[in-house]
């Protein structure tokens, strides 16, 4: 047994450390020429309240409007106030319900019991009544053409999200979102 448990160990981290907790794809223009931008504005927007405590956090969009922001000077984007930019950005987060189930499984089971080599054996059928809810965060990261209004690109990251999580924890998982989404941009794959 001692010999096995180092393995069962390194296979349980390579399998824990390999699985990322954030999600992220992206879509784009494949016509746009990213190369050439290097100025951004936040997109104009007027202010849209939901009246759902988990949709209208305040302190969260300025966390996820500080780390876009951090990340794009980070790549060598440029905030630009006065003049017309190269492009807007702009975000959207929402949080959704996820109802899940562990699902039917059976299992059957041979062995051996008793001093008189009885074979056993046995059948299980788990009915799948186990379920449970978890939160999903879900942020959209669009840059938009100021001319045209059109996006040219959009980045999405999703996370499992805790209500009860300490101000350090967002921050640190909405810096982490927002970092993995914008890992993407500008898209390298251009023609």
């Amino acid at each position: 047994m001692m010999k096995i448990l180092p393995i069962i160990l390194w296979t349980c981290m390579i399998g824990f450390c390999g699985c990322s907790a954030v999600r992220v794809s992206q879509d784009y223009r494949p016509e746009t020429d990213f190369s050439n931008i290097e100025f951004y504005r936040w997109q104009p927007v007027a202010l849209d309240i939901q009246g759902d405590a988990p949709m209208d956090d305040p302190l969260r969009d300025e966390r996820i409007q500080k780390a876009v922001e951090q990340n794009l000077h980070s790549l060598g984007f440029r905030s630009l106030t006065a003049a017309e930019p190269d492009f807007f950005i702009d975000f959207q987060y929402s949080v959704y319900r996820i109802m899940e189930s562990n699902g039917v499984r059976g299992q059957v089971g041979i062995g051996r019991w008793g001093g008189a080599n009885e074979t056993s054996g046995g059948i299980r059928v788990g009915t799948g009544r186990g379920r449970y809810t978890r939160k999903e965060g879900v942020l959209y990261i669009d840059v938009i053409d100021p001319k045209s209004g059109h996006i040219l690109w959009r980045g999405k990251g999703t996370h499992q999200v805790d209500q009860h999580w300490k101000s350090e924890t967002k921050i640190e998982k909405i810096d982490e979102l927002v970092s993995k989404v914008l890992a993407q941009f500008p898209p390298t794959s251009n023609p």
